[in-house]
């Protein structure tokens, strides 16, 4: 990525730095609500130039917000936007983990997961237990990992990223919830009747993004993530410190590990 600063423009001070760190670490909102605020202000808290307004003509448009794109599938073309495109220096997609739990806990938990396990289900209780007992000391971040034997985890996981996209971490987990108390009824037409459920979600962009694989890349990039590392998994499984606990453990065995954990942190 190539940016140009002005080089008589003053070094940005620490105290700026953490104060904009401060203003954003809280932020719970949809991606949407707060994605061109707080790149707007990293412009200004490292000195480059605001994006410019998007013109109509967008091969013209080479340093925007929402710059349109073709994305080339076997199935034929479909338009999508990048959040932030500057040409020939970077691309930017803003994206706001699932997280919930302590925003600085020593403890973090990456949890490998599927709408349609069994297995994923019956943990829930556990991981609750985690939160109550441990508090701000520990977060959990979810990641997606359908199998690929279970045919309805895959759009359930892009459906419950839409809910995210468009309602911040509190309506994710809620809709998380939601799905694992109907693994019986995840169809299409059944994620769009659990955001109705759930409220506060406009069923007709859920809808819309589910035809059209919105979110089918950000699935694929938690597995691929996985693979890269080499790890072999199945689901759940758990990354606490990068350290792997799989399966459906009972609490005493996230208990050791996240103590354990929380020792060496100190």
């Amino acid at each position: 990525m190539t940016i140009n600063l002005n080089s008589e423009a003053p070094l940005t001070s620490a105290a700026d730095i953490q104060t904009f760190i401060t203003r954003w670490e809280t932020s719970g909102a949809a991606e949407r609500a707060n994605y061109q605020i707080f790149l707007t202000e990293l412009c200004d808290l490292i000195g480059v130039d605001h994006p410019e307004p998007a013109g109509t003509t967008h091969g013209h448009n080479d340093y925007v917000f929402e710059r349109v794109v073709t994305r080339h599938k076997n199935d034929g073309d479909t338009l999508g936007r990048i959040d932030l495109y500057k040409k020939d220096s970077f691309v930017l997609e803003a994206k706001q983990s699932r997280i919930k739990g302590g925003k600085k806990a020593k403890v973090v938990i990456q949890e490998f997961s599927d709408f349609q396990c069994p297995f994923c289900s019956r943990v829930l209780p556990t991981t609750k237990q985690v939160m109550e007992e441990y508090g701000d000391k520990v977060s959990i971040t979810w990641r997606n990992f359908p199998l690929p034997f279970h045919d309805k985890a895959e759009k359930a996981a892009e459906a419950a990223r839409e809910v995210f996209e468009q309602g911040g971490s509190e309506k994710f987990w809620a809709y998380h919830d939601i799905l694992f108390a109907n693994q019986q009824a995840l169809t299409p037409e059944d994620l769009v009747k659990h955001a109705e459920t759930l409220g506060g979600i406009n069923t007709a962009k859920l809808k819309a993004a589910l035809d059209s694989d919105k979110h089918k890349a950000t699935v694929q990039a938690d597995i691929e993530a996985v693979n890269k590392s080499g790890a072999r998994i199945g689901t759940p499984s758990f990354f606490i410190n990068g350290k792997l606990l799989q399966g459906a453990q009972p609490y005493p065995a996230f208990k050791q590990a996240i103590d354990k954990a929380l020792a060496e942190a100190k």
